[in-house]
């Protein structure tokens, strides 16, 4: 197979696994859900695409350049449950100890390192998939780079992007800077939406050309654009992600290493995993069950999944 790049954004995969799985616990009732749901749909990717560079990208702690460009950016972002927090240190040792690089720039976001990622990448030829849903991200689609949800098991690439949005890949800064994004609070202009935005992107071309024609568009709308001209332009400066960061590593040092075998596997027996993942089995081979608490489980790795595992659920 041709040489490939996966990069996975860490923080969408966790917030995914977290609230698609149903609540697990190991023996020791630390929970499991999101640790189980992430490494799961993890080693599927992988699987399935078989790269031969792999990075696992989270946010580091700490402010970053777009915070400091806006105060209010994200902060009507919800705390991070502390269930989920007490599982995320277990799922960025499960990355380290799967042999996979695992990424944190302080400074910067995720987005940026996934950015500057794929460019590299697909600069020295190889294919990149980004493990992503996330809208921010389909900026980045199109020449060799597509976006893969693996909740929904979907290629995300130019032609979605149009469908879904309205607007080419290269347009989805334009559009946030526009209608704005309310998870990042971004602000964009009051009372324009996607669908709206998409319509003047169209008709305009892109956000410069709607910019330069801003004194000709009519009515309520044309006034609102005109009137949010700073707000126009912060937006699309906090949208745009930066492909040009001076990382820690090379493409070289993404090559999947050995597995820590040993490690993965008691780490699996003391969160109560009983299925294999990434090739490793929670038990030695003849190894005879009993003795340590089990917790079932049940994999749910696609929308399908879920709505099985539910429906089974309620006719219990």
């Amino acid at each position: 197979m041709p040489p490939s790049l996966l990069i996975v954004d860490g923080n969408n995969l966790f917030y995914r696994a977290f609230y698609a799985l149903p609540r697990l616990t190991a023996p020791d009732g630390t929970p499991t859900g999101a640790v189980f749901g992430f490494a799961r749909m993890l080693a599927k990717v992988i699987d399935s695409f078989s790269p031969t560079h792999v990075a696992v990208v989270f946010d580091a702690p700490g402010r970053t350049f777009r915070d400091e460009m806006f105060e209010a950016y994200k902060e009507t972002r919800q705390k991070m449950p502390e269930e989920m927090s007490l599982q995320l240190p277990l799922v960025k040792e499960l990355v380290r100890r799967a042999g996979l690089a695992l990424l944190e720039v302080e400074g910067v976001e995720a987005d940026d390192v996934i950015a500057t990622l794929a460019t590299r990448g697909k600069e020295e030829g190889l294919s990149v998939i980004i493990v992503s849903s996330d809208k921010d991200l389909c900026q980045l689609v199109g020449d060799g780079v597509v976006l893969f949800d693996s909740l929904k098991d979907r290629v995300i690439d130019a032609d979605y992007v149009r469908e879904k949005y309205g607007v080419p890949p290269e347009r989805i800064v334009d559009l946030i800077a526009l209608a704005g994004d309310q998870s990042d609070n971004i602000p964009g202009v009051p009372g324009i939406g996607d669908k709206t935005a998409a319509s003047l992107l169209r008709e305009y071309g892109s956000l410069d050309g709607l910019l330069k024609n801003a004194e000709f568009i009519k009515g309520k709308r044309g006034q609102l654009i005109r009137d949010h001209v700073e707000e126009i332009s912060l937006s699309r400066d906090l949208a745009r992600v930066r492909r040009d960061l001076d990382l820690p590593v090379d493409l070289k040092d993404l090559s999947p290493a050995e597995k820590d075998a040993a490690g993965l596997r008691e780490m699996f027996r003391k969160l109560g995993f009983t299925v294999p993942l990434f090739g490793i089995s929670p038990r030695e081979r003849g190894e005879e069950e009993g003795g340590a608490q089990e917790v079932k489980v049940r994999p749910v790795t696609s929308a399908r999944d879920l709505e099985s595992f539910l429906d089974e659920a309620g006719e219990q």
